[in-house]
């Protein structure tokens, strides 16, 4: 998006008790030279955090994500990639100072028709 300066990343959940969409926009911040991120849900949620390069994938350091009605989750995610076509995000949520894994999805890159 915009020349290439920024990536879109856009997603739908099937099968959820309602629809649910996201969006992340990445960004290189040449200040701190570090990839930063935004992310808006569909449901009005939002978070704001840094994407570290990792040797298998990438590290998403501890964000807060803050529901439309202000419930506060604190977040970090790890993306494993799996070959060329494929990587596992899986992301951990913090509960009474630990971190335990919330969810774990795995993409595959679909051809093109």
């Amino acid at each position: 998006m915009l020349g290439g300066r920024y990536l879109r990343d856009t997603h739908v959940v099937r099968g959820a008790p309602a629809p649910y969409s996201g969006e992340s926009i990445y960004a290189y911040d040449a200040e701190t030279q570090r990839i930063v991120f935004a992310y808006y849900a569909s449901d009005g949620g939002m978070s704001r955090g840094v994407a570290q390069v990792s040797d298998d994938g990438f590290r998403f350091a501890s964000d807060r994500y803050v529901g439309a009605d202000g419930h506060v989750l604190n977040l970090r995610e790890h993306w494993i990639r799996r070959g060329d076509n494929a990587y596992d995000a899986i992301t951990e949520v913090e509960e009474g100072g630990r971190w335990r894994e919330m969810m774990r999805v795995s993409f595959h890159r679909v051809p093109t028709p």
